[in-house]
């Protein structure tokens, strides 16, 4: 509650009496009675001395606090709600595949889950595996662009490997490479991928075969 420059005295006492009951810790659902109890002992409340200027004091006050208590649990309810879909975003068990009763089993009993009403809940889990989904799509899809590469160099840099290398040799010659043996990624490699990055290097070895060859004509 604000007084503009005109403000009479009156107007600054309610105001003050009104800070004075949110400094005593009344809450917005006290009723008038309850209020008396904790603040009529207080010196401060004969500041305002008519009875009708105290009850004017009070229902001022709690409207104003109750305007403060439901934006401010408005707020908890909304950062309470982020935490939830944060962690589960984050969280090392979750998939795009989790269903919904595995993910109550693990978490149910954790603040985080229990503090969000389960029709949100459900809304928001909803939009996490959406999320979740399209995050492991790109990671694949990342994953599967550096594999290519690995495999690629690791191809090109190996001296037994020529355009006359069938796959199943250069899996062998993989297996004894250490590069690829200590790349855990590289060694779960889509097969049929892997196959093609192979045929690829036949090709670039073919190329640069016949090229030698027309420089040496």
């Amino acid at each position: 509650m604000s007084c503009n420059a005109d403000c009479t005295a009156e107007c600054q006492l309610l105001t003050l009496n009104i800070l004075f009951l949110k400094f005593q810790g009344v809450s917005s659902n006290a009723s008038w009675e309850q209020a008396m109890k904790m603040i009529i002992n207080d010196p401060r409340y004969s500041a305002l001395p008519k009875l009708s200027e105290k009850k004017q004091a009070f229902n001022a006050y709690k409207v104003q606090t109750e305007k403060e208590e439901k934006e401010e649990a408005r707020l908890k309810y909304k950062e309470s709600k982020e935490t939830y879909q944060r962690f589960l975003e984050n969280h090392e068990k979750m998939t795009s595949t989790t269903r919904y009763k595995k993910a109550e089993q693990m978490f149910a009993e954790l603040d985080v889950w229990s503090t969000v009403p389960e029709r949100d809940r459900l809304e928001i889990y909803e939009d996490v595996l959406f999320y979740l989904a399209k995050k492991e799509k790109e990671q694949a899809k990342q994953l599967r662009k550096r594999n290519w590469e690995a495999l690629k160099n690791i191809l090109d840099n190996m001296a037994n490997v020529t355009y006359r290398t069938t796959w199943s040799e250069a899996q062998q010659y993989l297996l004894d490479n250490p590069t690829f043996a200590e790349d855990e990624e590289l060694q779960n490699m889509d097969k049929e991928d892997a196959l093609i990055v192979s045929r690829s290097t036949s090709v670039r070895w073919r190329r640069r075969r016949r090229t030698r060859s027309r420089r040496l004509c």
